[in-house]
């Protein structure tokens, strides 16, 4: 799994340098499965474009080329939270159809070359507005997203789990988990504050469903 990143080019050199962009490579080829996230889903691609130094480095670099997908990096960060519905379920076979709440923050734009399956189709809070987001190898062993939060759902996680079980011959039966301490934080927070001032004093407002928007989605 290669999770977000901040400096995508150089978090990328970094793991060339150490070997283990070789090493996932390898895996990926001798079928064991890759997911990317934000920046690891950049990563996966054929190239990565910096012309202005967005990232942290000028020029960019040539991505994992597990992916056939390219991503140009760009001043405009989107920080959103989105619907997601899984299209193309790859590895995570137990998992088509799901829809869950995530969030984006990412810079760059990422293109898809043609024929190549999208990952899920994200719709905004304050939309109705959809897209198609991420991308899926040809085998489904590998998939990007820019999605972040997949597996704060219970049945992603379960999904991934037992796809993993499966490969290894294995029976994953899931488990009533103890309760989570910071859902505990999260009751004892909102039970001791007022979360609308709170929101408010950060210049986030609601939805006309009551989610919260992101700062950066609040008109004007």
């Amino acid at each position: 799994m290669l999770p977000g990143s901040k400096t995508t080019v150089a978090d990328l050199a970094w793991l060339r340098r150490r070997g283990l962009a070789d090493r996932i490579c390898i895996l990926a080829q001798g079928g064991t499965p890759v997911l990317g996230i934000c920046g690891g889903f950049q990563m996966l691609g054929r190239k990565l474009r910096d012309t202005a130094g967005v990232d942290g480095s000028v020029g960019g670099a040539p991505g994992l080329n597990l992916l056939p997908i390219n991503t140009a990096f760009n001043s405009h960060k989107r920080t959103a939270l989105v619907h997601v519905r899984v299209l193309t379920a790859g590895f995570l076979g137990d998992s088509g159809d799901l829809v869950f709440d995530a969030y984006e923050i990412h810079v760059g734009q990422t293109r898809r070359e043609a024929g190549v399956r999208p990952f899920a189709q994200l719709s905004g809070y304050d939309s109705q507005r959809s897209r198609f987001d991420g991308a899926v190898s040809a085998d489904g062993l590998v998939i990007g997203t820019y999605a972040h939060g997949l597996f704060a759902d219970e049945r992603m996680r379960n999904a991934l789990l037992t796809s993993l079980a499966q490969r290894s011959g294995r029976v994953f039966v899931p488990r009533d988990l103890p309760d989570d301490p910071y859902a505990r934080i999260s009751r004892w927070l909102r039970g001791s504050i007022d979360v609308a001032d709170l929101l408010a004093s950060c210049g986030v407002t609601r939805d006309h469903s009551g989610s919260p928007l992101a700062p950066a989605e609040v008109p004007g």
